[in-house]
């Protein structure tokens, strides 16, 4: 963890290869590689090379995000990195037929709210990782 005055105008790297230019470049490689292989991890992507896709198939673009996660003093907490996919590169009916994007419904965070007060549950947040 570093001094909090170091990381307050850090600029985090826009690509890989800017990241790799920078001081701290095993740092960003660890967060990428922990990033990727979380994904290999849940089969949610296979690594090919782009010459074994066949033509008529299109590859859907990503990109990495570089962000450096802070402590409430200023300290540096993290590296992280996230995949994103460029979806606006896709294409309906060639790339993908549906779209799922779940989102709750309005009773049943109405339900959780009233059954956290009234049983006096302590209520917390917190972040999942994938």
């Amino acid at each position: 963890s570093g001094s909090p005055s170091k990381y307050i105008n850090y600029k985090e790297p826009l690509t890989y290869k800017q990241a790799q230019k920078l001081p701290d470049a095993a740092e960003w490689q660890e967060a990428t590689e922990k990033e990727l292989q979380q994904f290999i991890d849940l089969d949610a992507i296979i690594p090919i090379k782009r010459g074994d896709v066949p033509k008529d198939k299109n590859i859907t673009e990503s990109k990495l995000v570089f962000k450096v996660k802070l402590q409430a003093d200023g300290s540096l907490d993290k590296y992280k990195v996230r995949l994103v996919a460029k979806g606006f590169t896709q294409i309906y009916g060639v790339d993908y037929y549906e779209n799922f994007s779940p989102t709750p419904m309005i009773g049943g965070v109405r339900f959780v709210l009233i059954f956290i007060l009234q049983h006096k549950l302590k209520r917390a947040s917190g972040d999942v990782t994938s």
